[in-house]
C-alpha cells in the first residue's frame, strides 16, 4: 500500500467521516456537555498517535518527558508504524507500543481493527493525535472514548468538532515547540530540563561491532552521508548526481576518512548506485544501507566527525 494511495483514501474518505462526526459531537455537546478537565492523579491512561517520520517521532520526546512529570500514575502507550516502532523503544517514549502495518491494505485493516479494540479496553483519559495532516488519527482518537482529545488544527485539512483541545499549527516554530503545545493546552508547565537531550548514548556498546561489520579498523575519522529522504519526502532529495560529484570531491581532497553512506534496506540499490559512480579505494567508502540496526545507526552518527544529508530522520538524530 503505498504513501499516495493512503493519503488519497484519508484526504477523500476521511476527510468525510471526520466532518460527519465532528457535527454529531458537537451537537451532543450542545445538548449533554461535558467536562473538559480532569485531575492530573486520576489519569491512568494516556494515547499517543504518530505514524510517519522518523524525526517527527523523536521531537514526541520532550511532550513525553512533561505528560510523565504532570501525570504521574499514567501509563503512556504509543501507536506508529512498525519502521517506527524501535525509536520509540530506545528513547523510552512509552510504556507500550502498539505497531501498525501498512504493507497492503488487508495487514493496515487487521491491524487497525486489532488495535482499535485494544484501545477501547483500556478505558483512555487522554488521546494525543500527533500527526499534522491526518484524518484516520482523528477517528481513532473519538473512538477510543477518551474525555480529553488534543490534537493540531489546520483550517481546510482536518475539520473542527472532534478534539476537545486544539493545537494550532504555527510553521515557524520548531516540531519539538510545536508537540510541547499540547502539553500546554493541557495545562502542563514547560520546562527546559524537557528539551535536553533526546537520544541515550549507545556509542559504547556498538562501536566495536560496527566497526568489525564495516571493516574500519583504523581510527580514522568518520563522515555520514544520507542521499535518500524516504518514500513520503522524496521531493527533499537532492540530486544523485550533486551527491556523487560531492563524494568525490571530498575523497579526492580528504582522502584520510572513512565515508559511509547509510540507508534502509529498500534504499540499498538507490545508494549503490551512487557509490558505484565514485572512485575510492578499499574501505575509503563504505556502503552500509540496510546492513545496520536502528540502535547502530544511532552510535555510528555519535562516532561521526561529520554528516551530510537531506532533511530526513537521520538528520533529527544528529541533531538531538
Amino acid at each position: 500500500m503505498t504513501i499516495f494511495f493512503m493519503r488519497f483514501i484519508d484526504d477523500v474518505l476521511g476527510m468525510f467521516i471526520c466532518r460527519v462526526l465532528g457535527q454529531m459531537v458537537m451537537i451532543k455537546g450542545f445538548f449533554l456537555p461535558s467536562k473538559r478537565t480532569i485531575d492530573p492523579q486520576k489519569v491512568k491512561t494516556i494515547l499517543c498517535q504518530k505514524y510517519f517520520g522518523m524525526g517527527s517521532v523523536l521531537h514526541t520526546t520532550s511532550l513525553i518527558k512533561g505528560l510523565r512529570q504532570h501525570y504521574p500514575n499514567a501509563r503512556i502507550i504509543f501507536i506508529t508504524l512498525k519502521s517506527h516502532s524501535d525509536i520509540v523503544r530506545i528513547c523510552k517514549l512509552a510504556d507500550e507500543v502498539l505497531v501498525l502495518q501498512v504493507d497492503s491494505l488487508g495487514k493496515f485493516i487487521k491491524g487497525m481493527l486489532v488495535n482499535l479494540v485494544y484501545i477501547m479496553r483500556q478505558r483512555v483519559d487522554i488521546s494525543i493525535d500527533l500527526e499534522f495532516f491526518s484524518k484516520f488519527t482523528m477517528i481513532i482518537s473519538l473512538l477510543s472514548m477518551a474525555k480529553i482529545r488534543a490534537g493540531l488544527h489546520q483550517k481546510g485539512i482536518r475539520p473542527e468538532g472532534i478534539m476537545t483541545h486544539s493545537v494550532y499549527y504555527n510553521h515557524y516554530k520548531h516540531i519539538s515547540d510545536i508537540y510541547f503545545a499540547f502539553g500546554s493546552v493541557l495545562g502542563i508547565e514547560r520546562k527546559n530540563g524537557y528539551f535536553d537531550s533526546l537520544l541515550p548514548s549507545l556509542k559504547d556498546f556498538h562501536e566495536k561491532t560496527i566497526r568489525e561489520k564495516l571493516g574500519m579498523n583504523g581510527r580514522k575519522s568518520i563522515i555520514i552521508i544520507n542521499v535518500n529522504a524516504g518514500e513520503l519526502f522524496k521531493y527533499r532529495c537532492w540530486p544523485a548526481d550533486y551527491f556523487a560529484k560531492l563524494i568525490q570531491l571530498l575523497i579526492d581532497k580528504y582522502p584520510d576518512n572513512y565515508y559511509v553512506m547509510i540507508g534502509v534496506k529498500s534504499e540499498y540499490e538507490y545508494v549503490e548506485g551512487i557509490f558505484k559512480r565514485i572512485q575510492h579505494k578499499r574501505n575509503q567508502l563504505i556502503n552500509c544501507a540496510g546492513k545496520s540496526s536502528l540502535e547502530e545507526l544511532f552510535a555510528l552518527i555519535e562516532m561521526s566527525y561529520l554528516m551530510i544529508t537531506n532533511d530526513s530522520g537521520p538528520l533529527h538524530i544528529a541533531a538531538a
